[in-house]
């Protein structure tokens, strides 16, 4: 796989898992079962479950959070403990910022160019075909595709996963994916995302924990474009 392939995969995976948690406004994808074939509990608990978070942001426009990420296992000498914030307005804008070992980074997109700012080096990557990625995430976010499309989801009661006080969903894609192998979405009483921990194949985690969530949030045309600057190098990756 190419490096450019891969970092929009990096980019849209994590971010997507990120926005579709923090926005998860999703009616049950799944067909409503025929009279004589009741749904289980379990998948009535779970259908319950976003339900709930569904209404918690129907009329959610724009989300600004901050975030903590902690990233650790065999792809890491220590854990990578980075903080920063993150904004995405419907249907297909994000802003996602993160600053950690000494490294500010910055992902932009306004619905069909991603740029990937790295202001140490003066650098900024520009993708232009992401439209349709960016897109089928955050569509997630406005019922035009059901999470359970592309995961199946389940309550997780019990083990390490567990969080007292919270509901934790585990999403785990329906198709194999050689970088992802679950996502675990952290719910607070309200029914609002608090937490996000993505899982690979390999072992490695990263564990972003949610604060200062608001969902009456503002941010202008500005926060999703990133103006061409003066001395500055623009990398053109597709």
């Amino acid at each position: 796989m190419s490096a450019p392939t891969m970092t929009r995969r990096l980019f849209l995976r994590s971010a997507a898992a990120l926005t579709v948690s923090i926005l998860l406004a999703l009616p049950p994808a799944q067909a409503a079962p025929e009279p004589d074939t009741p749904a289980s509990a379990d998948a009535q608990a779970v259908a319950d479950v976003l339900a709930k978070v569904s209404a918690a942001y129907a009329d959610v426009v724009t989300v600004r959070v901050a975030l903590t990420q902690t990233s650790s296992g065999p792809s890491y000498f220590e854990p990578l403990v980075q903080s920063g914030s993150f904004v995405v307005q419907r249907p297909d804008r994000v802003r996602w910022e993160l600053s950690g070992a000494g490294v500010t980074n910055t992902w932009i997109s306004d619905g069909s160019t991603l740029w990937v700012v790295q202001p140490a080096e003066k650098t900024v990557q520009v993708f232009k075909h992401v439209a349709l990625g960016i897109q089928r995430y955050i569509g997630f976010l406005s019922g035009l595709s059901g999470v359970e499309e592309d995961f199946t989801v389940a309550l997780v009661p019990s083990g390490a996963e567990a969080v007292a006080g919270r509901t934790v969903l585990r999403l785990s894609p329906r198709e194999r994916d050689e970088q992802l192998k679950a996502i675990h979405v952290q719910l607070d009483a309200q029914h609002r995302v608090v937490g996000v921990v993505l899982l690979s194949p390999f072992g490695d985690r990263t564990d972003m924990q949610l604060s200062d969530l608001r969902l009456d949030a503002t941010a202008g045309d500005e926060s999703f474009r990133w103006v061409p600057q003066e001395g500055w190098h623009v990398v053109a990756m597709d």
